[in-house]
């Protein structure tokens, strides 16, 4: 049981991941086609790589000898771009250029 939670638990944590360094690459290209003059928008993913890692940190809780730290996990749901959009939304909205 130990064995199928943890692989359970780093599966979560790789979709987590993938998410939050396919948000990164949708920021890039944005700022890319911007400087290029190409009015094309990659959105990202608020939320989903946060929910995946949140999962995995509860699979990871039901098992004594976990493969991966807890604290992986934390740091790669705060390193996600989307999120910190999210937290600075509010003060682009009171502080914007008219």
């Amino acid at each position: 049981m130990n064995i199928v939670l943890n692989s359970l638990a780093l599966l979560l944590t790789f979709f987590g991941a993938y998410i939050v360094v396919m948000n990164y690459g949708c920021v890039i290209m944005t700022y890319r086609n911007k400087r290029r003059g190409i009015d094309k928008h990659y959105s990202t993913v608020p939320f989903v790589a946060q929910i995946l890692l949140l999962l995995a940190a509860l699979a990871f809780s039901a098992v004594p000898n976990r493969w991966l730290p807890q604290i992986w996990l934390v740091a790669v749901g705060l390193a996600d771009i989307s999120l910190w959009n999210l937290f600075a939304l509010p003060f682009r909205f009171l502080f914007r250029r008219r």
